[in-house]
């Protein structure tokens, strides 16, 4: 923490402790976290209780369509994942080194060339396709 916040060890302790902290140490830990709102750091916050998360659970149940994420255990189960995804909400699930945003966004290019031939042509042929067009 105290790298992301270019900041001390021992001033991130004293934070953790509550024992106060300047405007500038609140600005670096901001950043940090990427707030745009230092002010989040000195608004009491309160813990819910476990009916008052169960009752959040119930209420977001009942707006948002909830369905259980598996991931592919094989290519063939994400080029199926691939081919029958009608949106296209490929995020990554958090920070990526430069090395890994490269191989992210060139599978994303993938599954979405995929699925816009997928139903032209076979499994084999569209993957054939694909080899073809990435070594062109």
């Amino acid at each position: 923490m105290a790298q992301l916040a270019r900041t001390t060890y021992r001033t991130i302790q004293r934070v953790e402790d509550g024992s106060g902290t300047s405007v500038l140490t609140l600005w670096a830990l901001a950043v940090a976290f990427d707030f745009k709102d230092i002010d989040t750091f000195t608004k009491p916050m309160t813990i819910p209780t476990d009916e008052q998360l169960q009752a959040a659970r119930e209420q977001f149940e009942k707006g948002y369509l909830v369905s259980k994420a598996h991931k592919p255990e094989s290519g063939r189960c994400l080029a199926k994942l691939a081919e029958e995804t009608l949106g296209d909400y490929i995020e990554p699930a958090g920070e990526l080194s430069q090395d890994q945003a490269l191989t992210f966004a060139e599978l994303t290019d993938y599954l979405r060339d995929y699925r816009e031939c997928a139903e032209h042509y076979s499994a084999l042929h569209a993957l054939r396709c694909m080899t073809n067009c990435k070594s062109s």
